[in-house]
């Protein structure tokens, strides 16, 4: 894993966070939380790689393929889980041929979020230049 992680990289970077993602996908593609896991641990831009790898860990296996403690730590905001299950209800509908509006967020309840996030935000990104 530490191979890979070296090879593909953990910086950030689009391609290196895609690359290491889909090696962590594939190479524990029956175990979700192994493969969580093992990306987190690489280190780097873990919270970006997590959330690739865990979206596409939980459209191919579920939620039940992870701890309910876990899934219960994620705010349930505009977009946390409640909005992913109706979004996911839709979605497996429409495949079913069955036509169903997409699920609804609140746009200022959105705004008032990103909003709050952007210093933050700002401050990681910022924090990055400094070379130490």
């Amino acid at each position: 894993m530490e191979e890979a992680a070296i090879t593909c990289g953990t910086s950030g970077y689009v391609v290196c966070t895609l690359a290491f993602a889909t090696f962590c996908f594939l190479r524990f593609p029956n175990d979700p939380m192994q493969a969580l896991s093992e990306a987190l641990g690489a280190g780097g831009d873990t919270d970006s790689i997590g959330a690739i790898l865990g979206a596409w860990l939980g459209a191919r296996h579920g939620e039940k393929s992870l701890p309910a403690a876990l899934i219960n730590k994620i705010h349930d905001g505009p977009f946390g889980p409640t909005h992913l299950r109706a979004l996911a209800s839709c979605l497996a509908n429409r495949l079913a041929g069955r036509d169903e509006p997409a699920p609804r967020f609140s746009i200022a309840a959105a705004l008032t979020r990103n909003l709050a996030l952007y210093p933050v935000i700002l401050v990681h990104g910022f924090r990055r230049l400094v070379p130490f």
